[in-house]
């Protein structure tokens, strides 16, 4: 059985994955353009561009964007670039942490002109949701390790083979 990625792949080059897309992504923005209405809900926002900028939630922000940073070179650093116990990759947790706090209280402190506001953090259905997608992510994860595994292990067949 042969797959068309896998065919690409073989014979061309990957890009054309891609490439083979381009065309039905265009007669679908030939459809979509000219005929999508966007209809508003209410008036018009007459507020100024300060009070408009008060509605990004840069505090927020500024405090997100690192601790994910943070988060993320921890993950990826400990255990293969540093130990698990150096005292970079736990800075990095803690600071991480910490930060996240500080994102909760603005959030928290800011209600409805947060980037998330706090009766979303109370809704059930978006906890219930969110672990849906996390227990969803780690089933793929598993999945992909192991398939992975065992492409590595059967180096002598061709990419169109395993599809």
């Amino acid at each position: 059985m042969l797959s068309m990625g896998g065919a690409f792949t073989d014979h061309l080059t990957w890009r054309w994955c891609f490439y083979i897309n381009l065309p039905f992504g265009a007669v679908t923005a030939a459809f979509i353009i000219p005929f999508f209405q966007v209809s508003r809900r209410g008036k018009k926002d007459e507020s100024t561009w300060r009070q408009q900028l008060k509605k990004f939630d840069l505090e927020g922000t500024a405090l997100f964007l690192p601790a994910v940073i943070c988060l993320l070179l921890a993950l990826q650093w400990g255990g293969s670039t540093y130990a698990w116990k150096s005292g970079r990759i736990i800075a990095l947790l803690v600071i991480a942490c910490l930060l996240i706090i500080g994102f909760l209280g603005i959030q928290w402190w800011k209600q409805e002109d947060a980037t998330v506001p706090p009766r979303i953090f109370l809704n059930r259905n978006v906890w219930g949701s969110a672990w849906f997608a996390a227990m969803l992510g780690a089933a793929f994860f598993v999945l992909i390790f192991y398939l992975r595994k065992f492409s590595l292990d059967i180096t002598s067949l061709r990419v169109s083979m395993l599809m």
